[in-house]
């Protein structure tokens, strides 16, 4: 993203929710749980939003680089959200091309690499 945050798509497999006595579909979708430190986001994706129910999937927009999240999992109905999934660190780094577009030109970033070198030589 152009203010330096990264975005990804986390996935997961579904749950087999069970219909209704009536046919009809309960309340039933996933809760996703995002933490950085002592933050954490709740995410509510009920089953008929979701683009592909046998493929659940979320896009987490505005990622900091470096920083690990921890992201967890959790199905629910009408009866209530059941057990966490295990916990899952994400970790998005910079990558070569992003440090090298930040450069102010590649003069610059050739430079920074003979320096990052001759200080591990001394």
């Amino acid at each position: 993203q152009d203010d330096g945050s990264l975005t990804t798509v986390m996935e997961w497999t579904p749950v087999p929710f069970e219909k209704g006595t009536s046919g009809n579909r309960w309340c039933v979708g996933y809760k996703v749980y995002i933490s950085i430190a002592d933050t954490f986001t709740v995410f509510d994706l009920p089953e008929e939003e979701l683009a592909n129910s046998s493929k659940p999937s979320v896009k987490l927009e505005g990622l900091q680089p470096v920083y690990t999240y921890v992201a967890r999992v959790a199905a629910y109905n009408s009866g209530g959200v059941g057990p966490q999934s295990e916990p899952i660190s994400i970790r998005l780094g910079i990558r070569y091309f992003q440090f090298v577009s930040a450069a102010a030109s590649a003069t610059d970033f050739i430079l920074l690499i003979i320096l990052l070198v001759m200080t591990q030589l001394w």
